[in-house]
């Protein structure tokens, strides 16, 4: 009944009955909280299977999260932009309330440990309509960023230097001679790669500098890689996406499990195809889906939902263990690695937090895995 005082008395009562080797749940973070306290003096290991608050594992060395918790999920899913995507640049888009908070902190946190960039940060009022301020902040942000330096081949210029330097710089002669007969300006980067500045400089060779003009729309800015988005609601997918294709900012949008409502997708479809995010409560309709559905309608006479199978894969997990005692208990779950559940895989190794996260893309109109990500330290 979310009662701390009634779960420190049940769990105080098992303290000495050696039979019970570990508990399965509570399923609230609160009411974890509060077990997690009796459970460390009583030294019986926990295994909740639902919550998600910040914090709950450290509370005890005996508490084990199947569910990854707020900041786990913001780093994964900035390994996965940065390690499957190959994102370099982004910018982020929160409430500034939690867990949208927490999610967001985690996320910069783990881009800056890869050695990516944070270009923007801006957070707004939860439920806020009106983010123009916000996205004007942005795309200035992004022209800024995006400000690109060309070698302008209209100017005066002595042919046969020139010539050589770019080829120096490794311009095959036959396309050097193209552009320089050409007299058109041309971006370092796509004649010299991400270090053209630097190359360009070194040959001695005048650059001009180019902005994208933040104030005119007409003008799409594609220089920040992607936006993470952690919402606090679905009721922010048709804010979100409307203004940002609104002030024309083409980066990839990347979000969370929020992101996962369907009914607004599909609202929304026109701005929000090809978001990606991260979700907690996914699963394949498999073979062995298909069948533990069908026996347990029968059994039961209801139909599978998120939480039954939430509760199924930690029994699951626990019964393909060899457990006799809580010293046993505590140690084979420490060591739980990639195991198998239905609704994800699931590996206690970074400090007995579940992290495994499913990644999914909404694309013409459906949802879609497109991958998985577990933590790398």
């Amino acid at each position: 009944e979310r009662n701390p005082a009634a779960i420190r008395t049940a769990i105080d009562g098992w303290k000495k009955n050696n039979d019970v080797v570990g508990i399965v749940g509570p399923v609230f973070s609160d009411e974890v909280s509060s077990a997690a306290e009796a459970s460390n003096s009583s030294h019986i290991p926990l295994l909740s299977p639902t919550a998600m608050e910040n914090g709950l594992a450290e509370k005890s060395k005996f508490v084990f999260l199947m569910n990854s918790d707020f900041s786990m999920r913001g780093k994964l899913m900035a390994q996965y932009a940065i390690k499957n995507l190959h994102y370099i640049s982004f910018a982020i888009l929160s409430p500034e309330t939690s867990p949208s908070k927490l999610i967001a902190d985690a996320f910069i946190e783990e881009t800056k440990r890869l050695g990516a960039t944070i270009v923007s940060d801006y957070r707004y009022f939860k439920g806020a309509m009106d983010l123009r301020h916000v996205f004007r902040s942005l795309r200035n942000d992004a022209s800024v960023y995006g400000t690109d330096y060309q070698i302008s081949f209209v100017r005066k210029f002595q042919y046969a230097d020139m010539l050589s330097k770019l080829v120096t710089a490794g311009v095959s002669p036959f396309f050097a001679d193209s552009l320089l007969a050409a007299r058109k300006p041309v971006s370092v980067k796509i004649l010299f790669g991400n270090d053209g500045k630097k190359i360009a400089d070194s040959l001695g060779i005048p650059l001009q500098k180019v902005s994208i003009p933040p104030d005119s729309l007409n003008y799409s800015i594609h220089s920040i890689d992607a936006i993470f988005c952690p919402i606090a609601s679905s009721a922010e997918i048709g804010v979100i996406t409307s203004q940002l294709t609104y002030y024309n900012l083409e980066s990839q949008l990347l979000g969370t499990s929020e992101w996962g409502d369907m009914n607004e997708l599909d609202i929304n479809k026109r701005y929000a195809d090809g978001v990606i995010f991260f979700a907690d409560r996914w699963y394949e309709e498999n073979e062995r889906y298909t069948q533990l559905a069908v026996r347990f309608v029968r059994r039961n006479k209801k139909t599978l939902n998120d939480n039954i199978i939430f509760g199924y894969d930690a029994m699951s997990l626990l019964l393909h263990q060899t457990i006799t005692s809580r010293e046993q208990c505590e140690e084979v779950l420490q060591k739980v690695s990639h195991y198998e559940g239905i609704r994800s895989k699931i590996s206690f190794t970074q400090g007995r937090i579940n992290s495994h996260l499913h990644i999914l893309q909404f694309k013409k109109g459906k949802i879609h895995k497109i991958g998985e990500v577990e933590y790398q330290q």
